[in-house]
């Protein structure tokens, strides 16, 4: 646990680090400045940190960049394309959360033209690694509109979700 006369320390070791392009850094700044920890709440700077570390392929980065972009968020103007460049490269990392937002962006046709097959693709990555209540919702639906075969592993299509069809 930090106590608050150590986040001014670690801010400043993170600051240290991201200035030499230090990606995980960069990220972690990003996200001290959406949360306010240890700097002033500021979506500007975080988004300024995300963007330097999405640069570099960090998935965390390339995700929260992705939502940002594609849903025009801090005065960033919408762009469905650089949303889904790096949603593609964060979830092609691996990026659990990448993988169960890109199933959603298939599934509702948000960013990219509606592609059932790929959704549940995505949707199916994104439960390999875990529990997920929305990516198991969304393959759920697919499952029981017909849009796509059941394959091992899929979650029971007879359940109901408790979950809505949201973006994640």
């Amino acid at each position: 646990m930090l106590f608050r006369s150590d986040y001014g320390r670690a801010i400043d070791l993170l600051r240290h680090a991201a200035s030499k392009n230090e990606p995980d850094a960069q990220y972690y700044l990003g996200t001290a400045f959406t949360n306010g920890t240890g700097v002033p709440r500021d979506n500007m700077q975080a988004t300024l940190w995300y963007e330097l570390a999405a640069r570099q392929h960090h998935p965390g980065a390339e995700y929260l960049m992705a939502d940002l972009i594609g849903n025009g968020k801090v005065g960033i103007s919408p762009s469905p394309n650089a949303a889904m460049y790096y949603l593609w490269d964060s979830a092609a990392q691996g990026y659990e959360p990448a993988q169960a937002l890109l199933g959603y962006v298939f599934h509702s046709g948000a960013w990219i033209d509606a592609n059932p097959r790929a959704a549940a693709y995505w949707y199916r990555q994104a439960l390999s690694q875990g529990p997920d209540p929305k990516a198991e919702a969304g393959l759920r639906m697919l499952l029981r509109s017909g849009a796509v075969d059941v394959a091992p592993g899929d979650p029971e299509i007879d359940a109901n979700p408790v979950v809505s069809l949201k973006e994640p």
